[in-house]
């Protein structure tokens, strides 16, 4: 894993996403099991080789996942999905938490920004998300219901050397 975080800015390789994948839900297991919350994936069963920047995707996966599992009440379940068609990576992380308010969704994606306990949160997760997936032509929507679940999905393309 520290391979891929440690990626030089915009240096892009062929990476299977499944090992993209599989180190970021390992990065968020020891988290997820103190907190009590099952993580799960739904993933293509056949590998993929994606030509992208890994640590950067990395970073955009653990991001959500993170706040996934931080809004999550023990005993729920945050699920990380994947799918790849054509040219389009789709990236979906599902969580049972307490939901994001209506007045709130269109703030989470800036600086600072955060619904967390002071010193819980530095409110930067999402607003780097959302900066790395806008850099390679992606997009990011959420949708989400309060008290019941929060979906972020993420499309990126599957090459971003043609980001430019």
């Amino acid at each position: 894993m520290l391979a891929l975080v440690r990626q030089e800015p915009g240096k892009l390789s062929d990476i299977s996403l499944q090992i993209i994948l599989e180190q970021s839900l390992s990065a968020l297991a020891h988290r997820a099991q103190v907190r009590r919350v099952q993580l799960e994936s739904s993933v293509p069963d056949d590998d993929v080789f994606i030509k992208v920047n890994g640590g950067e995707l990395v970073q955009i996966i653990v991001n959500l996942l993170a706040n996934a599992v931080d809004a999550s009440p023990a005993g729920s379940t945050v699920t990380l999905r994947a799918r790849v068609a054509g040219d389009q990576l789709t990236l979906t992380v599902e969580d049972q938490g307490s939901g994001i308010r209506e007045e709130d969704l269109e703030k989470i994606f800036e600086p600072f920004f955060t619904t967390k306990a002071p010193g819980e949160g530095t409110g930067l997760g999402l607003a780097l998300v959302s900066t790395m997936v806008e850099a390679h032509r992606g997009r990011v929507t959420v949708r989400s219901e309060v008290g019941v679940e929060t979906s972020i999905e993420v499309t990126l393309p599957t090459n971003w050397s043609l980001d430019q």
